[in-house]
């Protein structure tokens, strides 16, 4: 039994045998299970049916948002992981053909289920699968989302952290967890997956069609804790590689969302699975999905030149108020420098979208750079008067310019 053995493995010590036995699931009363009900309308006017199960209304403060398609293989244990974790469960078939739809129907804990229905896996729309689980979960007015995909088993020791983590202060608005691939008791390193989120109304999130950003856009790295909690990614034997690795070619044939997918035959899990048992860790994270090129030079902060700018900032403090409400409320570093140009300025690209570019000045393309490494407002107007060897007056102005400029372009704006 995968999950059986996995909490051994967690628990006591790691043991030789895989992680490849299946554990019956029990099935509830079906008076319980109601019969499909209406059809919602996709942003594509895909129909979609809705199942729901027939309840008393009740509180769902944790509810787990699952898309999953073809996945008879390891669903029941990943349901099996999340039924004791979570309060309830919103589901997204994506057009199954084997026996998905009527595992997700049996588990006690599935609310709802949005089907829609079958089609190639070049139409294949993540990020249009995730927004419906999220305005679905809406009706439930859950105070937090956890996001699962269906081929990953959730670590047992959530359930001795869970509540701590949902009573964090309001500024902590989502959670990171390590992913690791597993096969044959062995496990790669951790790739961290921002998947848990405070839930409320108004998000927006990535639109990218394949590998989305799954926390929404207005969730900025700082109010998010990266844990020591582990997803286990059923992903690493030969047959699941070779499956996801044909399923990337044929969903994004012309390398839209990735250059090269070589690197899922290359997943090697060589770490024993050792457990974790030690206290919950709450890191600072940050999404360094992409390598970002550095064209401007490091801010000398111990610097006399940079002290005495920062000692005018201080001293103008109250005058810089608004300057600081729109630089708070930036998405900055939704932005990075793709390249400079023969003009002297500097083109962007949008981290979500690396078709929406835009072009800059030099001051604006520092601070977005600069953004990316210490999001404090004073280190970056003394930085930038540093920079352009400007006075401190004058520093002010530049970097209200620059801010006018990126709010111009829509950089800034987090409402639109």
């Amino acid at each position: 039994m995968i999950l059986a053995g996995l909490l051994l493995v967690l628990f006591c010590f790691p043991c030789e045998h895989e992680f490849a036995g299946k554990r019956p699931l029990n099935s509830p009363d079906l008076n319980e299970i109601a019969p499909p009900q209406t059809t919602l309308s996709s942003p594509v006017k895909t129909a979609i049916s809705r199942w729901r199960r027939e309840q008393p209304a009740k509180k769902y403060p944790l509810l787990a948002l699952l898309p999953v398609y073809n996945r008879e293989d390891l669903l029941r244990e990943c349901l099996e992981a999340l039924r004791p974790a979570v309060d309830g469960i919103i589901a997204l078939d994506d057009g199954s053909t084997d026996e998905t739809p009527r595992i997700l129907r049996q588990e006690p804990k599935m609310i709802e289920i949005l089907t829609k229905p079958s089609k190639s896996l070049a139409e294949w729309d993540d990020a249009s699968n995730r927004l419906m689980l999220y305005e679905t979960a809406h009706a439930y007015q859950p105070d937090w989302l956890l996001c699962v995909d269906a081929d990953e088993i959730l670590e047992p020791t959530f359930l001795v952290y869970k509540d701590y983590l949902m009573d964090q202060p309001s500024s902590i608005l989502g959670y990171a967890f390590p992913l690791v691939a597993i096969y044959q008791n062995k496990i790669t390193g951790p790739l961290f997956v921002d998947r848990m989120y405070r839930f409320k109304p108004g998000y927006r999130f990535d639109s990218r069609r394949l590998h989305c950003r799954i926390m929404p856009l207005d969730i900025k790295d700082e109010m998010i804790r990266a844990v020591n909690i582990r997803f286990f990614h059923y992903s690493a034997s030969p047959e699941q590689k070779q499956e996801r690795y044909r399923k990337y070619l044929i969903a994004d044939p012309q390398r839209e969302f990735q250059a090269s997918y070589e690197n899922i035959l290359c997943t090697n899990p060589s770490r024993p699975v050792f457990p974790i048992g030690g206290a919950l860790e709450l890191r600072p994270f940050s999404d360094d999905t992409i390598a970002v090129e550095r064209f401007f030079p490091e801010v000398d902060e111990e610097s006399e030149t940079t002290h005495g700018h920062l000692l005018f900032l201080q001293a103008q403090l109250a005058e810089l108020v608004d300057l600081m409400k729109d630089f708070h409320d930036s998405t900055l570093d939704f932005f990075y420098i793709q390249s400079r140009l023969q003009n002297g300025n500097f083109q962007l690209s949008y981290l979500f979208d690396s078709s929406r570019t835009l072009e800059v000045s030099a001051p604006a393309a520092w601070l977005i750079e600069k953004y990316r490494v210490k999001k404090d407002f004073f280190y970056l107007a003394a930085g930038l008067a540093t920079f352009l060897h400007l006075k401190p007056s004058e520093g002010i102005t530049m970097i209200g310019s620059a801010l006018d400029t990126l709010k111009q372009l829509k950089v800034l704006s987090r409402h639109d």
